[in-house]
């Protein structure tokens, strides 16, 4: 594969994390801002890969543009999506406590909510990663193994 090759593919590339927070078992959600891409809808908190980036890398750096949050340790895998050539890794990220992220032109507000309570309405991506019969199941038991709350999402067959 050419340089130039590689350097297309990174741009139509992702990925961003589902943040829980290991005390109260509930994620920060993050509702988009009129300036991004499918504004007004509630999201993860990600993006577009840079150049020579890991999905893990990418997904690190995004959340810390985007809530002034850094990741320590490992990510957990928890969906892969690709749309019409773009290609977006949702990871799951956890945190101890709940914060206030400071909020960008990317965003206009965020929640702090249990996974069965995602609010409406939701970015495409988001409401795929959700109804993922697989990703539901992961953050399911992330939740249950990580804070000890029940989980249950009640993904239709």
């Amino acid at each position: 594969m050419s340089a130039h090759e590689r350097d297309h593919q990174k741009r139509r590339s992702g990925a961003g994390c589902m943040i829980l927070c290991r005390r109260t078992g509930r994620f920060l959600m993050c509702f988009r801002g009129a300036r991004s891409p499918v504004p007004h809808t509630w999201s993860v908190w990600g993006g577009r890969s840079e150049y020579d980036e890991s999905p893990e890398e990418t997904a690190k750096r995004e959340v810390f543009e985007e809530t002034g949050c850094r990741i320590e340790g490992g990510l957990e895998h928890v969906h892969h999506q690709d749309t019409y050539g773009f290609r977006y890794d949702t990871f799951l990220a956890v945190v101890d406590t709940e914060f206030v992220p400071f909020l960008t032109s990317e965003a206009d507000g965020f929640a702090w909510v249990p996974l069965e309570d995602v609010p409406h309405p939701r970015h495409d991506g988001l409401e795929d990663l959700l109804t993922s019969r697989l990703a539901a199941a992961r953050l399911e038991r992330a939740v249950e193994r990580i804070s000890g709350r029940p989980c249950d999402l009640q993904v239709a067959p």
